[in-house]
């Protein structure tokens, strides 16, 4: 039997064993107490995919995830230039390489477990931009061209051209570079060359022209009635006359234009208000009338022009105060264009068509403005543009168009000035440059070479000079330039490398030779060039060109 003491100390000693019992089962996380458990990350996530520029920072990417992550990780490496944070998931940096689209596997990991994401992820290079050519380009048949290479920003895998170069010329798909001999005459022709790779394009309209076989000069002898036509020496600049020159036209023929495909030859003759035509042989020169040769225009057409595709040709009627407009058959043959004559301002003394061949400007001498016209190229038909006439200084004579139609030249004879405008290309619409009208000697001629650096004033004595910046003229040091006694009218060859000056008191041509680093003028040498062989009569001679 147990006694007192006994029971008491069992009792003691089962209490003790329950209490620690209870308290180990409470540090088991028995009885609710205590920290829940860490659970694994979940639900990674980013935009995916992305794509980026190489050497343009990218956006922040930044992850999206359900639970505490203690560090992110990423296999494959990323690009150069781009980094993952450990800490935060974030992708920064800007990419410095390309790279094809691949797949990243990002691990987003804590004591617990991980959760991964693959992201797509592409670099690409930039497009490229910028690409520029010279232009306009003129290259004559049979001589290998000096190639001429792109400029441009960015890489550039392929190159292309449309439509299809002039034969015997071509474009190098990997470098850019044009080279070849061309063997066919095209006229003024713009082709688009575009510069592309992965991520994109640019492109660079180059204007080229191939001339007909051989180069040659011609002026109107508008009292004898016949054409004096010349042979050029493409190097020197010398002038030889062409068998059997001067050539029969029609009394009062006071200007002529050949057209750019290098088959027919066409002048405004005043005394009887009409074109006279004629077949030009590009070989030698030479010229003969059509079996129909008159086209009777508005009265009194003093000048004559030929847009740059061919196919049109308009003449500025001083003595009607209009325009008359004609197609220009496969034959030669002239058909005047619907709504032809259109009106002009008063007296108009001079027309030409822009480079481009998308507008015409008139100047009007009797109220003293430019007309300009916009020309329908599918029927040749002319329409005023908004604002047209423009005004000018006073008594305008003659108009030059810089060789991409960007600015505008009048010389004003009576005001001893030369207006200077800027051309809308979009509308036509022209604006004075500041400074317009900018001091002159007067003349009654004047023409821009190839480049557009350089504009060239017949005085009527001798030849200006002006540098052209920004459309802005500034005469030119070394002014004025000697071509004869009378120098009336001018004319530069396709290449900008001579003045043709006509002096129709010694019925005599003065050739220049332009330096083309300053622009200043030197005598070619043999001149000055007899119209008539070993005569210096008098031959009314009133209009010149050089056929391109």
């Amino acid at each position: 039997m147990l006694n007192y003491r006994d029971r008491t100390s069992r009792s003691f000693r089962n209490t003790f064993v329950l209490g620690l019992l209870a308290l180990i089962a409470a540090g088991c996380g028995g009885g609710g107490g205590g920290a829940p458990p860490q659970s694994a990350p979940s639900g990674l996530s980013y935009v995916s995919p992305v794509v980026l520029t190489v050497g343009v920072q990218a956006p922040t990417i930044s992850p999206t995830v359900t639970g505490s992550v203690a560090t992110y990780s990423i296999a494959p490496a990323l690009p150069d230039g781009l980094s993952l944070s450990a800490s935060t998931g974030k992708i920064t940096g800007t990419p410095v390489v390309q790279s094809a689209a691949a797949s990243y596997v990002v691990t987003a990991q804590n004591a617990a477990g991980s959760t991964t994401f693959m992201l797509s992820l592409t670099v690409l290079i930039p497009a490229p931009s910028s690409l520029s050519y010279p232009s306009p380009e003129t290259y004559p048949i049979g001589t290998a061209i000096t190639p001429i290479s792109p400029t441009v920003t960015g890489l550039v895998t392929k190159y292309a051209v449309a439509p299809t170069l002039p034969a015997g010329i071509s474009l190098d798909a990997v470098t850019g570079q044009i080279t070849g001999t061309p063997s066919t005459a095209t006229t003024m022709t713009t082709y688009v060359i575009t510069a592309s790779n992965s991520s994109g394009s640019t492109t660079f309209s180059i204007t080229i022209l191939v001339p007909p076989t051989g180069r040659f000069v011609y002026v109107t002898n508008a009292a004898d009635g016949t054409v004096s036509a010349f042979s050029m020496d493409t190097t020197s600049g010398a002038l030889t006359l062409v068998s059997g020159s001067p050539f029969l036209a029609e009394s009062g023929n006071f200007s002529i234009a050949v057209d750019p495909k290098g088959n027919f030859a066409y002048q405004s003759v005043t005394a009887n208000s009409s074109i006279y035509a004629s077949a030009f042989n590009p070989a030698t020169g030479a010229l003969t009338p059509l079996s129909v040769n008159t086209y009777f225009t508005g009265l009194s057409p003093v000048s004559i022009s030929i847009d740059p595709s061919g196919q049109y040709v308009y003449t500025a009627n001083s003595g009607s105060n209009n325009l008359s407009a004609f197609t220009i058959g496969a034959n030669g043959a002239l058909t005047e264009i619907s709504g032809s004559p259109f009106s002009a301002g008063s007296q108009p003394q001079f027309i030409t068509v822009d480079p481009n061949g998308g507008f015409v400007y008139v100047a009007n001498s009797g109220d003293n403005t430019v007309s300009v016209f916009a020309l329908n190229t599918a029927t040749g038909a002319l329409a005023p543009v908004a604002g047209s006439p423009f005004a000018t200084g006073n008594s305008p004579r003659s108009i030059a168009v810089d060789p991409v139609g960007h600015f505008l030249y009048v010389v004003n004879f009576l005001s001893s000035n030369i207006s200077a405008f800027a051309i809308d290309a979009s509308t036509g619409v022209l604006s004075p440059l500041p400074g317009s009208p900018f001091a002159s000697a007067g003349g009654s001629s004047i023409s821009i070479e190839k480049t557009g650096r350089y504009l060239y004033l017949a005085d009527g004595f001798t030849v200006d000079g002006y540098t052209l910046a920004n459309g802005m003229p500034t005469p030119m040091a070394g002014n004025p330039f000697t071509a004869g006694f009378r120098a009336v009218a001018l004319a530069i060859d396709a290449t900008g490398t001579f003045v043709y000056a006509l002096d129709n008191l010694m019925s005599s041509i003065t050739a220049l030779q332009i330096d083309p680093a300053t622009g200043a003028c030197t005598t070619v040498a043999g001149s000055p060039f007899a119209l008539i062989a070993g005569s210096t009569k008098g031959t009314g001679a009133s209009g010149i060109i050089v056929t391109r």
